[in-house]
């Protein structure tokens, strides 16, 4: 599941660099290091999207972001089942 900013820009990249687990091995001053250098490395267009998802997500539960990442790993574990029951 993407979510997107004002723009309509998905925001599904962002999570790319965690999956297979990675973020699970690195302490929370990794993963923030990781971020700074990471935005040093974005196009200065994305950095106004990207403090707007974070904004979001400081306001969001716990239980809700959980859900969202759930169901983002369904979808992109299941795209070709949820392509053919599309048609």
């Amino acid at each position: 599941m993407a979510v997107s900013g004002k723009a309509g820009r998905p925001f599904s990249w962002i999570f790319a660099t965690f999956e297979n687990n990675e973020a699970q091995l690195m302490s929370t001053q990794d993963i923030k290091s990781e971020i700074r250098k990471s935005l040093d490395r974005v196009p200065d267009q994305v950095l106004r999207d990207i403090l707007e998802y974070l904004r979001q997500a400081e306001n969001q539960p716990l239980e809700r972001i959980q859900l969202a990442r759930h169901l983002r790993e369904i979808i992109a574990e299941d795209t070709e089942l949820l392509a053919r029951l599309a048609k």
